[in-house]
């Protein structure tokens, strides 16, 4: 890991403390971020209500070799414990279903406590909305889970956007289509991730699309501005879209498309993005995140490999080991960790300077994109505007 990540850690001298809200038993994304938070040494588990069941959570917990004082039935009694303790948590992950992500969010930063969400960050633009502006008024942290960020190619691309390899941005195509669930029929049911109430107002753009438009917005450096939207339910009895084809105005000029889907049968991931300007492009694909596709207008294309030649620091300060070692999802979430470690550190340490991590705006601007992408498609495609 890179030094210019350690600054803050290091004059705090300590690690941070760690509470986690979810992710207990049979979470899809609970172990994930256990082993990403930890993956830098700079956080220490130490409370959580990890579970809707009490008893279900405590079990969990008891496994981790918690502290039974710390380990909690609900959010009320993790802000009531750990705001009387002098060596109260640092941060909460919230790692629940998406419906409750405000009210969790909410509670924690109305207490004061620094927040990672998962994504979305709120089911609905105006509780998006309440959110930032309790963020501003308590002065916290909280980021939102865009683990794809943190892979260091990725970090790569976005430098050499910025650096202007590839010219004037034009062309943002960006790809998650995936083939779930492994049938095409909707369990008995529903999943929560496709199911109304649980899952918000929408399914696949919700849960992927964010992080595709996220993912487009961070390397490209440009916002999504407008959107033309196509939803549609493939899948018989499922509540929410399994599919989204969008195109996309940008606001420094780029036209783009998204692709988001559940029903692209047999597919595993599928996350891809592809960025042209007037000089040249890149492909990245999620499945072999350790290259870059570089296109040169008349000149060959190249690949270019983490670690590699031509490596930029922001690619280098994300990668932890020597090149041709693969690296993957856990260390790319493990990087938005690290920065967010950083961030509460310089809180902590009343530093003003700005430690990049995906914040509350970026959060909120999946949530205002879902919206948007909504309501145009029920307008048969009409163009929508996307703004906070």
């Amino acid at each position: 890991m890179s030094e210019l990540l350690l600054d803050n850690m290091r004059s705090l001298g300590r690690r941070l403390r760690l509470g986690i809200v979810g992710g207990g038993a049979g979470s899809g994304i609970g172990a994930t971020h256990r082993y990403a938070a930890r993956l830098d040494g700079k956080f220490e588990i130490v409370a959580g209500a990890f579970d809707i069941d009490p008893v279900r959570g405590r079990d969990f917990a008891s496994g981790l070799l918690l502290d039974p004082a710390r380990i909690y039935d609900d959010v009320d009694e993790l802000v009531a414990g750990e705001s009387e303790r002098e060596d109260g948590v640092d941060l909460v992950s919230v790692l629940t279903p998406n419906h409750s992500h405000f009210a969790i969010s909410a509670a924690l930063v109305d207490a004061g406590f620094n927040v990672l969400c998962e994504k979305p960050l709120t089911t609905s633009w105006q509780d998006a909305a309440v959110l930032l502006d309790k963020v501003e008024k308590a002065g916290v942290v909280l980021a939102v889970n865009y683990g794809y960020s943190g892979y260091p190619m990725v970090r790569q691309a976005k430098a050499m956007c910025e650096r202007g390899d590839f010219g004037r941005i034009n062309l943002i195509q960006v790809e998650y289509a995936l083939g779930f669930p492994a049938t095409m029929e909707e369990q008995k049911g529903g999943h929560w991730r496709t199911k109304a109430g649980l899952a918000g107002n929408s399914a696949v753009l919700s849960m992927i699309g964010t992080h595709a438009s996220h993912l487009a917005s961070y390397v490209s450096g440009q916002d999504i501005t407008e959107v033309s939207a196509d939803l549609h339910t493939f899948v018989p009895g499922r509540e929410l879209e399994d599919n989204a084809q969008i195109n996309m105005r940008f606001s420094g000029g780029a036209r783009g498309a998204m692709w988001a889907s559940y029903v692209a049968a047999g597919a595993w991931h599928g996350l891809k993005l592809r960025i042209f300007g007037d000089k040249g492009g890149f492909e990245w694909l999620q499945e072999d995140p350790n290259h870059l596709l570089v296109h040169s207008l008349g000149g060959e294309r190249k690949i270019l490999t983490r670690g590699g030649v031509g490596m930029l620091p922001q690619s280098l300060a994300a990668s932890r080991i020597a090149p041709a070692h693969a690296e993957g999802f856990i260390e790319a979430i493990g990087n938005v960790y690290s920065d967010v470690a950083e961030a509460v550190a310089g809180r902590l340490l009343k530093r003003s300077e700005k430690v990049p991590y995906p914040d509350h705006i970026d959060g909120a601007l999946g949530v205002r994109f879902v919206d948007a992408a909504i309501q145009s498609s029920a307008e048969a495609g009409k163009w929508t505007p996307v703004s906070l």
